[in-house]
């Protein structure tokens, strides 16, 4: 069963050459089919945001370089589950500034 890890490693390895667009793609398509129904939730975001990425994409509504940056910003979020049974995102551009006592940043959330 495919993870979150699993589904960042994928598309690192796309960003860094080591599988073209078409294969990584397929890889995605054949590993996330009908995750809504075994997957967690952190696994389903990322799945449902690739494929939105990738919609666009093929629609010429993003470029290549577009869609490596959309990719690497997904595979940069993580969702965490804090104290309370709510979901919260959270970016991981802003976790060293929440470390380095930046309090000012607000986190949203659903």
């Amino acid at each position: 069963m495919i993870n979150a890890f699993d589904i960042r490693a994928s598309i690192g390895e796309f960003l860094a050459g080591d599988r073209g667009l078409d294969g990584f793609e397929d890889w995605l398509v054949s590993h996330t089919w009908n995750i809504h129904k075994w997957g967690d939730v952190e696994s389903q975001m990322l799945a449902y945001g690739i494929e939105l990425r990738l919609a666009e994409y093929n629609a010429e509504a993003l470029s290549l370089s577009d869609l490596r940056s959309e990719l690497q910003n997904i595979a940069n979020t993580f969702l965490l589950n804090l104290i309370n049974p709510r979901v919260y995102f959270l970016h991981l551009r802003l976790l060293s500034a929440l470390c380095c006592g930046r309090s000012s940043l607000l986190v949203g959330h659903p």
